[in-house]
């Protein structure tokens, strides 16, 4: 695989004519297939790690460190960023943060278990 560390990849793009925000944003679309498709991520996307190959083409490189997230753990932080997309707050419907309970409609969805198995603490 030939190519540069990104650091230095923008001279391949501006001598090919390849644009950067289109190459960011494979290289964003690539992670967020990644965590939001697939659950199995790139965990050390430092730029040593990310290269940008001779054709302009961006790579990930050492997947010596991955992380995962299950079923629960991605609903719960696609929930988050629509959240964030919409500009509301994760709680809007009455979140008690004692209870870790947020009143969604006639409905409580308990938001606590997703947190305990990510990070194995009962803490966000």
């Amino acid at each position: 695989m030939e190519g540069v560390s990104v650091k230095r990849g923008t001279a391949i793009l501006d001598e090919r004519g390849i644009d950067r925000q289109h190459v960011q944003q494979q290289l964003f679309d690539c992670m967020l297939e990644q965590i939001f498709m697939n659950g199995i991520f790139h965990a050390d996307p430092h730029p040593g790690n990310v290269y940008i190959l001779n054709d302009g083409t961006p790579a990930l490189l050492d997947f010596g460190s991955v992380g995962r997230l299950g079923t629960l753990q991605r609903d719960a932080l696609k929930r988050l960023l629509i959240g964030f997309e919409q500009r509301k707050r994760v709680c809007d419907h009455g979140c008690s943060a004692a209870t870790g309970r947020a009143a969604t409609g006639n409905r409580k969805r308990r938001f606590g278990t997703s947190a305990q198995s990510a990070t194995g603490s009962d803490g966000i």
